[in-house]
Formats: C-alpha cells, sequence, structure tokens
C-alpha cells in the first residue's frame, strides 16, 4: 500500500486502511509487535491524529528507526516511546537507553535539566564534533501499539 508517497506495510496482525485521508492501524494485539512498517530512503517526520485511545486504554506507542550499514546489517537505531503516565495525568514521550552507545559525538547542542527544574544549553566544541567510524543509511521505521485497538496517521513527510 501506499500513502504520502511513502510504501506502507503492515507487522504482525495490523490491517491497514485509508480512510478520509487518514492511514488507519487497527486490529493491534496485546503482544506489542502489531503495526506499520514505512519504506524510507531518509529521515521521514510521521504525524498522528489524536490518540486518546492511549489513555483510555493505559497503552503505548513505540517508534524504531531501522537502518542498514554499510556491511549489510540491519539494525534498530532509536526507539521512542509515547503513553499515558496516570500518576501526573499527562501524554509522555521516552527513549529506550538501551539502544545508546556507551561511548557517542554530541551533534549540536545538549540540553540538560538539573535536579531543581533549571535547563541548560550546553555547547560542545567543534574538535568533539566527529563523524561516525560505519555510515548507517535509514532504510524504514516501524511503529507498533500495545493495548491499543487502533491509531491514525495524518500525515508522512520526507524531511529536508
Amino acid at each position: 500500500m501506499e500513502f504520502n508517497g511513502f510504501r506502507v506495510f503492515p507487522v504482525g496482525q495490523a490491517e491497514l486502511s485509508i480512510e478520509n485521508n487518514l492511514l488507519r492501524v487497527s486490529n493491534i494485539s496485546d503482544s506489542g509487535l502489531d503495526g506499520i512498517l514505512i519504506e524510507q530512503a531518509g529521515n521521514c517526520t510521521v504525524n498522528f491524529n489524536s490518540l486518546p485511545q492511549l489513555a483510555e486504554y493505559n497503552g503505548v506507542l513505540s517508534a524504531s528507526t531501522i537502518k542498514r550499514n554499510a556491511l549489510g546489517h540491519v539494525v534498530t537505531s532509536v526507539q521512542a516511546f509515547t503513553w499515558y503516565d496516570e500518576k501526573i495525568d499527562r501524554i509522555v514521550f521516552g527513549y529506550n537507553s538501551s539502544y545508546l552507545p556507551r561511548k557517542y559525538t554530541i551533534y549540536g547542542n545538549l540540553y540538560v535539566v538539573d535536579e531543581v527544574g533549571i535547563s541548560y544549553n550546553i555547547q560542545y566544541p567543534e574538535e568533539y564534533i566527529g563523524n561516525p567510524a560505519i555510515h548507517y543509511t535509514q532504510i524504514a521505521k516501524e511503529i507498533t501499539g500495545y493495548k491499543i485497538p487502533y491509531f491514525e496517521i495524518t500525515s508522512i513527510r520526507k524531511e529536508e
């Protein structure tokens, strides 16, 4: 199937349909393995319709970036989560720190919030910004749901 110029594929038991210019991903079980794979040749932004089902079902939406290196290895490089936190009554967003390497290079600015909530913009000298040893090419984005019956994507845009 194609949506906004991107090839999209169901993952697991998920079913895809396009209704009123929305890509609906449904038939999501509680396995956490059902969703959508978006084939891409670079970075893209995925925009979602409202997600009241995260709070209603106490669900989780997971988005993973899949890359291939020059050796042909396919790896997940980033995994982000969106979920409803009952304690603060908010939808929150976080990353799976298991995919962060032990050592990494900072590109650009790093924003740090200390224990009292003060945000610092830390500037890194140019000589600390380097090139990774192995080049990875982004090939897909996988979005899966857990404990939500469906989610809807309003658009997918290629980042310039």
